[in-house]
């Protein structure tokens, strides 16, 4: 898909209507429910970046944050 086609599918950039049927697409997937049930495998996830991050740190003085 090209840039343009890419625009046009993100609610952050598109209006009126079209900015309406994505919101209601994507609005369930943001519900209270849902965002409880996906916390614990965010917080392993941050836990575990973390973890590799305090490692580096103890072995490197400076660090790449892009690798």
């Amino acid at each position: 898909m090209n840039e343009e086609g890419r625009k046009k599918r993100n609610m952050f950039v598109v209006n009126g209507l079209r900015w309406k049927r994505l919101r209601s697409v994507s609005a369930p997937a943001f519900s209270t429910i849902r965002l409880k049930q996906i916390l614990p495998i965010m917080n392993e996830c941050v836990d575990s970046l973390m973890h590799k991050v305090e490692m580096k740190a103890s072995r490197e003085p400076t660090m790449n944050v892009l690798e």
